[in-house]
Formats: C-alpha cells, sequence, structure tokens
C-alpha cells in the first residue's frame, strides 16, 4: 500500500507538523492556510485546516520523518 494510506507510523505533535511543513517548502505565516493547503494537496477529503492526527502522519510520511 502507498505509504500515506498507512495507519501506523508516528504521529508528531502540531508544532512538529508546522516544522517539517516549513521544511518541505510550505510558507508558516498562517498556520490554517498551510494546513489547509497540505490537505487540498494530500488529504482532499479532509480540508478544514486543522492538524488532526491523520493530517499530522502525512505530513510526516511527506517529510520523510515517518
Amino acid at each position: 500500500p502507498d505509504a500515506l494510506d498507512r495507519t501506523d507510523g508516528p504521529v508528531p505533535d502540531a508544532e512538529a507538523a508546522l516544522r517539517l511543513l516549513g521544511r518541505i517548502g510550505y510558507e508558516l505565516d498562517d498556520p490554517g492556510a498551510t494546513a489547509a493547503a497540505f490537505q487540498r494537496r494530500w488529504r482532499p477529503a479532509r480540508v478544514d485546516g486543522l492538524l488532526d492526527a491523520e493530517t499530522r502522519r502525512r505530513i510526516a510520511v511527506l517529510a520523510g520523518s515517518g
């Protein structure tokens, strides 16, 4: 299965997830907008701008930390 579809793996806290988003090229000026932009691309089933556990896990996988 695709790494993004796995349900195991580390889940960073929100602060760490934001740092990872910055590391992979997202602007961090508006965390909610940043989270929503990530979700639009990588988790379109949920685009609410909140860094829930599944969104944070996907961030970690894409940043190479998961």
